[in-house]
């Protein structure tokens, strides 16, 4: 019996040390670019995760060859976007997509138009049925392990591709997804868009270790870094999920207009498209977010 149990807690300690060097390694996993031109970024990061992005598509899968994310532009200002086997399909200036299943999503682009219409007049699409399918869809990607692997992606790809402008869509895709869970370097707070009373919540998270890496990427003379939330404002204003800092988005952990005024229109309401599914619409440090103010009526 003894014998028997130190067999098993020996395997036991074998898989979790496997399953710890993989994910060492992962992270440790190296940037390869197949492709790097004006028109199409493509690659993959070790052997965990490849991607393709262009002016109208973004992917990322898994090294089995499983999509776990995919966004196209549709004509007639349309939009499809993928997670695992859930797609959602919707119009740009709508607040709200239909969801499908994945064995539709290689329908002809010119069908996709009567099916939103079909889907929308029949399930009568909404606020409560978008935020619970989309949520649900990320909660499947919470399983695939290769998840937190972005933020390191992303980091990877700013440093090896600089200023793309492709770029863009890929960190805002990345920080969609991760956002419900956050990197392992990450503060995430429970809800950073929540407000009551015009006022936003208190953080619920709380820092500790975390607060005294804050002056990793500080900013000299330039602006106001938002990482120790100086506004108490849940660090409004600065690219990262809660007051986690996403430097590379825009090149600081200051307010920058895009990522404020998505943070303005996930205020307003946090499940809507131009809140979860914000690479819909035009994304520019200097310019701002294309889905606001248009997102607060």
């Amino acid at each position: 019996m003894w014998l028997s149990c130190s067999i098993h807690s020996l395997l036991v300690f074998a898989f979790l040390v496997l399953i710890m060097m993989g994910t060492a390694a992962d992270k440790s996993a190296v940037l390869t670019l197949k492709e790097n031109s004006a028109e199409n970024i493509e690659g993959c990061y070790g052997l965990a995760l490849c991607f393709v992005i262009n002016e109208t598509f973004v992917q990322l899968k898994s090294n089995d060859n499983r999509t776990l994310a995919h966004f196209r532009d549709l004509q007639d200002e349309m939009f499809l976007f993928q997670v695992l086997d859930d797609v959602f399909l919707g119009e740009k200036s709508s607040k709200f997509p239909v969801h499908l299943n994945a064995s539709q999503s290689n329908l002809h682009d010119n069908t996709w138009k009567d099916i939103f219409y079909l889907e929308h007049k029949h399930l009568m699409t909404n606020r409560d049925s978008f935020a619970d399918k989309f949520h649900s869809a990320l909660d499947r990607l919470k399983n695939t392990t290769k998840l937190v692997l972005l933020h390191h992606l992303s980091t990877q790809l700013k440093k090896n591709v600089g200023n793309h402008p492709l770029l863009m869509r890929f960190h805002m895709l990345a920080m969609t997804l991760e956002a419900k869970y956050g990197s392992n370097d990450s503060v995430v707070p429970e809800r950073r868009w929540s407000n009551e009373d015009g006022r936003y919540k208190e953080r619920k998270t709380k820092f500790g270790h975390v607060r005294k890496k804050r002056t990793l990427f500080q900013e000299e003379n330039s602006c106001q870094d938002l990482r120790s939330d100086p506004n108490n404002n849940d660090c409004l204003g600065m690219c990262g999920y809660g007051c986690s800092c996403w430097y590379f988005i825009c090149g600081n952990c200051c307010q920058n207009r895009l990522c404020f005024e998505h943070d303005k229109c996930c205020r307003h309401d946090m499940y809507t498209i131009n809140c979860l599914i914000p690479i819909v619409h035009s994304l520019s440090c200097e310019d701002g977010y294309g889905g606001y103010p248009s997102c607060l009526q």
